[in-house]
């Protein structure tokens, strides 16, 4: 038996038992529900239960969970699966932390979003997520957003993308995550003349010339989402979380 314990009044879920590989493998068994700030969710793996499975690179792995983990009743991802969600213990939190996953084992390609409810503050969220995943590569980008907004953006479909799900369908058009040769070419590599002779305001860093987040567009510089996102994810590999969070802040007002 799987026991799902109460947090905070708002999580209580009932009692289920544990169901076999197969039904898990299938996804066919009875998931215990619950409602977090409005929305319907389905948990399919509780707070204390280990999770398992095989990765992109078909490495096997497994993790106890500290949250529950399931999925928003009534979305389709970009993956065609609904939209992924781990349960923090504040029912009342008023942000949304939506994090981009890179697929192993080069963790060049986005894989999928999962979006971290009940946690109040980035750092908390981020703590959560590193504590199901052994590897720091496996966050890719994560943005902030309010309660009200999310759950506006994330009942759309992948036929009327909003934010969440153009987000993803656009860098995978343009190369599954990576970014494009095109790219590249516009902004060259640190050190070079080309890079030389952008503005120090098209770079996270400017001096350095390092984490370009700009391009010319008609004789205007702008940023631009696809390096926003690369930058993002270039910084917070490097272990440059504060820059992570600033690309992550800019593309969020765009």
């Amino acid at each position: 038996m799987i026991l799902f314990r109460k947090a905070r009044g708002a999580h209580h879920i009932a009692v289920m038992n544990t169901p076999s590989q197969a039904m898990l493998e299938a996804g066919n068994y009875r998931k215990p529900k619950m409602k977090f700030q409005g929305l319907d969710l389905s948990i399919e793996n509780p707070r204390g239960s280990l999770r398992s499975g095989v990765d992109q690179g078909g490495k096997e792995w497994s993790t106890g969970m500290l949250h529950h983990y399931g999925y928003i009743r009534g979305t389709l991802g970009v993956d065609g699966d609904h939209f992924d969600v781990f349960v923090g213990p504040n029912s009342a939190a008023p942000m949304v932390y939506v994090i981009t996953t890179m697929a192993p084992p080069e963790f060049t390609q986005q894989d999928e979003q999962k979006a971290m409810l009940g946690f109040n503050t980035i750092d908390e969220a981020k703590d959560a997520f590193f504590a199901h995943y052994d590897d720091p590569r496996f966050l890719g980008t994560i943005t902030e957003m309010p309660m009200e907004r999310f759950k506006r953006e994330v009942m759309t479909t992948r036929k009327a993308p909003r934010m969440l799900k153009a987000m993803v369908l656009f860098f995978k058009a343009e190369g599954h995550g990576k970014m494009s040769a095109t790219m590249r070419k516009k902004i060259g590599v640190v050190g070079s003349s080309h890079r030389a002779d952008m503005p120090a305001d098209a770079f996270l860093l400017g001096k350095e010339r390092k984490y370009p987040v700009k391009v010319n567009r008609d004789g205007s510089w702008r940023y631009s989402p696809e390096l926003l996102l690369d930058a993002a994810r270039r910084a917070r590999m490097e272990g440059r979380d504060d820059l992570a969070a600033e690309a992550d802040r800019i593309r969020a007002r765009m």
